[in-house]
């Protein structure tokens, strides 16, 4: 990724946070999550001056590891409906 102007570091520290916010839905946020963390973590070695949106920048990093967990606390809920409904899991579900 090559050195960003003032005005693209912005842009891209508010699509870091866009893609934090867009990564807490459960399931298909996993996607957004990734390309937060990915993206904001990218743009924090790229920049070589103070970043005035930084705040945003770290806030989406932030969203979107709660995205990731968000999401796997939604499969583990999912997956011991299933053990649940086929009768392996009832000692799990008390």
């Amino acid at each position: 990724m090559k050195s960003l102007d003032r005005i693209g570091t912005i842009r891209q520290s508010l699509l870091v946070f866009f893609y934090g916010l867009a990564s807490l839905l459960p399931i298909i946020g996993i996607l957004p999550a990734t390309t937060a963390l990915i993206r904001g973590i990218r743009l924090r070695h790229t920049i070589t001056r103070p970043n005035p949106a930084d705040n945003y920048r770290k806030w989406g990093i932030m969203l979107g590891v709660g995205g990731i967990l968000i999401t796997i606390y939604a499969a583990m809920v999912i997956v011991a409906h299933i053990l649940a409904t086929l009768g392996n899991g009832d000692a799990f579900m008390e």
